[in-house]
């Protein structure tokens, strides 16, 4: 106390506010260093393809959470930032985002409900992770497993389907909603609302243009997305000023967008 005067008692005040400052900063580093964000799944040790160019950069892990990813970053970077439930090891196996088939039909009968179901696992395997089905004739059971996968009870790629397609009266396809009216097309749209379909497929083999165009307006009003062939009678201008979202088969866009489709010396479309 003689040595620091009467400045003793104000030196061991700073003091004290310093090993105060000295204890909250250590805690607030050792907070911030250990902070990490929790995930579901991280898989390590991978071999990343870039779909834009090609390259391959090694040593990458995958942080993933509510089944969607969130990071790819090197494996040390994901350590530290990231604590999974889950952890995967690559053992330096190739990662790349997810295949679409963007055109696919389940069908054949009731009869191949457990052979088109297999499907599923396959397309997996095959590393397809989502699939637009084209209509068929067994819609109502792909709708089905389209909601189970959605709800995680049945293992498979997500599905976007039609369901029934519209058609005009006794087309060659199976399956599908004949419609040949106005007020047939409003009732056929009804039962696909009902139906919670992703979007609606329009075919041309015996549907009038008339009641096509009528069609894609008809869907459009209802703020649904309209797929489909296109007949060789109708430009592409006018079926796109009609509402329509998406051609299927490039011959049908080719086709419709020359002039006067029925004047070309195409060969007829399949």
């Amino acid at each position: 106390n003689s040595f620091f005067g009467k400045d003793y008692n104000a030196f061991l005040c700073v003091m004290r506010r310093l090993f105060s400052l000295l204890i909250l900063a250590s805690i607030s580093f050792g907070s911030v260093a250990q902070k990490t964000t929790g995930v579901d799944l991280i898989i390590s040790n991978c071999k990343v393809i870039n779909m834009n160019d090609g390259s391959i950069t090694p040593e990458q892990s995958v942080a993933i959470k509510d089944g969607k990813i969130i990071d790819v970053r090197t494996d040390k970077r994901i350590k530290n930032e990231y604590q999974a439930i889950q952890y995967l090891q690559a053992d330096g196996k190739y990662v790349m985002p997810g295949l679409w088939d963007m055109h696919m039909h389940f069908g054949g009968g009731d009869t191949t409900l457990n052979e088109n179901k297999e499907f599923l696992s396959l397309y997996l395997a095959h590393g397809v992770t989502s699939i637009r089905d084209m209509a068929a004739d067994i819609s109502k059971s792909v709708i089905k497993s389209r909601d189970e996968i959605n709800n995680d009870q049945l293992i498979g790629p997500p599905i976007f389907t039609s369901g029934p397609k519209l058609e005009g009266y006794k087309p060659i396809w199976k399956g599908v909603l004949e419609v040949g009216t106005p007020e047939e097309v409003e009732s056929a749209l009804d039962s696909l609302q009902k139906l919670n379909v992703d979007f609606v497929k329009i075919t041309e083999n015996t549907l009038k243009p008339d009641t096509y165009l009528y069609a894609l307006r008809a869907v459009k009003a209802r703020g649904l997305r309209s797929s489909a062939h296109i007949p060789s009678s109708l430009t592409l201008k006018e079926v796109i000023d009609a509402g329509l979202n998406s051609v299927e088969h490039l011959g049908y866009a080719y086709n419709a967008g020359i002039q006067k489709a029925t004047d070309s010396k195409l060969p007829p479309q399949f």
